[in-house]
């Protein structure tokens, strides 16, 4: 690998570290074929591999210009995408010797060639921006922020997908909140129903509401970016739940936002719109990463995004005290 300096190759990771392969991307997730000892280095629980990758930058063979993930998911065949990185070790791996009274193992340089598409995970937990090859998904956390020779960085390119993959998460934290109060596992049929607007507008609160009630969260969502980007959220909530199919209300919302922005002239437009304000407003709204995990599993530390209903229900419930004229 004299052309690209201390990189592992993928075709080594599994030799170097004993990762199973996985099934084409194009079929889903890689099913893992194991039965050997979990505790094997790169091993996560369960004995999924664990290849996450930080520090990541896009680039040809070789190169050093720095290139953004393509918008429709599909690397262009005739082009050769490498993606440079850092391997992550596995969180058991690191236990493991953290437990033993030895080092850490450190982050080991690797070069993935052959990209062919990218994907969002829509999982609670292993929710993220996953890059697929012909072998295998490797997660992409934290982007390369080095700047190169056009002043760019690929933190810097990779905004506009951060902002637009957050807008995504938080839609799937709307829906998938369980909610004890309430006696429901999700929150799909209450959204099904509405369209995106009807939505935002019912977990929305007034100032005095938020002033009542401050863990109430201000907005459930983006809902300027949603209008410019609802055929990238329609896209990738595709087959999230039964409730949505192309007939239910906030699938056909999309679809009318998709239209009224094209209508508009938006889509052929400059782009002034703060993208980086809308992903750290989404991150912190759903108490996540930028590249999408949680910053803590405490249940009382994540943010309810539908606790309005339950605070709306709660006060219908009970006698209001009579204004004072």
């Amino acid at each position: 690998h004299k052309s690209d300096g201390p990189y592992v190759d993928e075709d080594e990771i599994t030799r170097i570290y004993n990762f199973p392969k996985g099934a084409s991307p194009t079929e889903g997730a890689p099913e893992i074929a194991y039965d050997g000892d979990k505790d094997l280095e790169g091993i996560d629980e369960g004995g999924t591999p664990y290849r996450h990758i930080t520090s990541w930058f896009l680039a040809k063979p070789g190169g050093v210009h720095r290139m953004a993930l393509p918008a429709q998911a599909r690397f262009v065949k005739t082009e050769s995408v490498c993606l440079y990185g850092e391997l992550l070790p596995s969180p058991r791996r690191v236990m493991k010797a953290i437990d033993k009274g030895k080092e850490p193992p450190s982050n080991q340089p690797v070069v993935i060639r052959r990209g062919l598409l990218w994907s969002i995970d829509r999982d609670h937990v292993d929710r993220g921006i996953w890059f697929g090859t012909k072998d295998a998904w490797y997660k992409l956390e934290q982007p390369c922020t080095a700047k190169i020779y056009n002043g760019k960085s690929q933190e810097d390119l990779h905004v506009k997908l951060r902002a637009k993959f957050d807008l995504v998460s938080n839609l799937l934290d709307m829906f998938t909140e369980s909610s004890k109060a309430l006696n429901l596992e999700s929150f799909f049929g209450l959204h099904a129903c509405r369209s995106p607007a009807e939505s935002h507008t019912l977990l929305t609160p007034t100032m005095e509401l938020l002033e009542e009630y401050p863990q109430l969260v201000a907005e459930p969502f983006d809902l300027e970016l949603l209008k410019r980007e609802a055929k990238f959220v329609n896209e990738h909530l595709a087959g999230c739940h039964e409730d949505f199919s192309r007939t239910c209300n906030f699938v056909k919302g999309l679809a009318a936002m998709e239209k009224a922005w094209k209508a508009s002239g938006g889509a052929a437009a400059e782009d002034n719109f703060d993208y980086l304000a809308s992903a750290k407003a989404a991150e912190d709204r759903a108490g996540r990463f930028p590249w999408g995990c949680l910053k803590s599993h405490r249940e009382s530390t994540k943010p309810k995004i539908n606790l309005l209903v339950e605070v709306k229900v709660e006060r219908s419930r009970t006698p209001q005290k009579p204004q004072k004229i």
